[in-house]
C-alpha cells in the first residue's frame, strides 16, 4: 500500500494543511479556529483546553508554531482562513 500524500488546503488531522514536504508525506496543520489570547504561562494549556473546532478537539498535540512555521502559515493565510487582528505567539523551539 502506498503512503498517503497530502496537499496544501487539505482538511486533515483536525485542521487545514498549510505546508507539505516535497514528498507529500509530512507537513504542518493549522487549527481552523483562533485560540484566543491567554497569559504566556498558560500557553501549554491550548492543546487540551483551547477553543478548538469539532475536528480539532480529537487531537491533543497542538502547540505554538516556531518563527519559521508562522511564516509558512502567513504565506498560506488565504487558504487557512486569514489572520485576525491579534498578536500571534510563537514557540522558542526554532
Amino acid at each position: 500500500m502506498d503512503p498517503e500524500t497530502h496537499w496544501i488546503g487539505e482538511r486533515f488531522g483536525g485542521g487545514i494543511v498549510f505546508y507539505v514536504s516535497e514528498d507529500g508525506l509530512h507537513g504542518l496543520i493549522a487549527e481552523t479556529v483562533d485560540q484566543g489570547c491567554c497569559h504566556w504561562i498558560d500557553a501549554h494549556l491550548l492543546a487540551q483546553n483551547g477553543e478548538h473546532s469539532e475536528a480539532g478537539k480529537a487531537f491533543t498535540d497542538w502547540r505554538l508554531p516556531t518563527t519559521e512555521e508562522l511564516l509558512k502559515l502567513w504565506r498560506q493565510r488565504e487558504i487557512v482562513g486569514g489572520f485576525g487582528k491579534y498578536i500571534y505567539w510563537i514557540s522558542r523551539g526554532d
